[in-house]
């Protein structure tokens, strides 16, 4: 606004009692492309540093050969296990959760008003250890048959726990069958997990503020959204059911064709809930307000 005293544009706030707490206060205009002035721009900003240390130490090994022979061929079976230990640390001088101070201020600022629009990462630091067992089987079945040149049975299993999220089990059955020497068809049945990870389950709060559009009052406003990591998060799991062809034909050299059905049915999911969503508020109405998602 304008100093009645001197006609120059000065801050608001800088005609008001509380001006002290707003040192060095540069007015800015925010219309034309060359408006904001260097000195403006500096006041509305800050610097801020953000370094991510990540670590991992690792012990594995593992032990594999013939076991015995069946009438197809012998039987393989590789055994393994692994020691892992996870850190990571944040070290911000920045913490996103900080709100701006209003005093004084007579517009675009309220008491959940983050103090930084920007992307901010707050500190902190998480561990995290994981022990693995493992078995995997290759087995020939049958060989040199009518129609079956060859069919094999692959199977593998995996005990995993983590310190963090807890254990799991997952496996593989499958078999491949080679009909010809240029058709071999294939089928899998599977069980497999995605663990959270540390930034997952223990990222520190931050805050920025959202467009959001109202399902329930039809009011877009403008709120300030918070998210975080979720330190009760456990394994996603996935179930797999897959079955396909192989074509390599001989008259063709280098050429493979192949084509493969997937079914996948996936609990558990690990993804990011956003109370702003329409999606996520539509759970929420169609509830009648008794849906968890109500609390975002």
């Amino acid at each position: 606004m304008i100093n009645p005293a001197t006609g120059q544009a000065v801050c608001q706030v800088s005609l008001t009692p509380f001006a002290s707490r707003f040192p060095g206060c540069v007015p800015i205009n925010m219309f034309g492309p060359t408006a904001v002035t260097r000195e403006a721009a500096d006041y509305v900003s800050d610097d801020t540093t953000q370094d991510l240390i990540t670590k991992q130490w690792i012990i594995n090994g593992g032990i594999s050969g013939e076991v015995f022979t069946l009438p197809a061929g012998p039987v393989v079976v590789s055994l393994s296990g692994e020691y892992r230990d996870l850190s990571t640390k944040m070290v911000s001088d920045t913490d996103p959760l900080t709100r701006a101070d209003c005093t004084g201020l007579r517009a675009n600022c309220l008491p959940s008003t983050p103090a930084y629009f920007g992307y901010t990462n707050g500190a902190f630091s998480a561990e995290q250890t994981v022990k693995e067992a493992a078995v995997e089987v290759l087995a020939p079945l049958l060989a040199d048959l009518p129609l079956i040149r060859r069919l094999e049975f692959n199977g593998a299993a995996r005990y995993t726990d983590y310190s963090t999220s807890g254990s799991v089990e997952t496996w593989k059955l499958g078999l491949s069958w080679e009909v010809t020497d240029e058709v071999r068809v294939r089928a899998t049945r599977s069980r497999d997990i995605r663990a959270p990870n540390l930034w997952d389950l223990y990222r520190p709060g931050s805050a920025t503020l959202f467009g959001f559009a109202d399902l329930h009052t039809g009011v877009t406003r403008t709120v300030v959204s918070r998210s975080q990591g979720n330190p009760d998060l456990v394994p996603e799991i996935g179930d797999t059911l897959t079955v396909g062809v192989v074509y390599r034909p001989s008259w063709l050299n280098g050429l493979s064709v192949s084509l493969d059905y997937y079914d996948i049915e996936l609990e558990k999911a690990i993804t990011n809930v956003a109370g702003t969503s329409a999606a996520i508020q539509r759970l929420c109405e169609d509830s009648n307000g008794t849906s968890p998602y109500c609390a975002l």
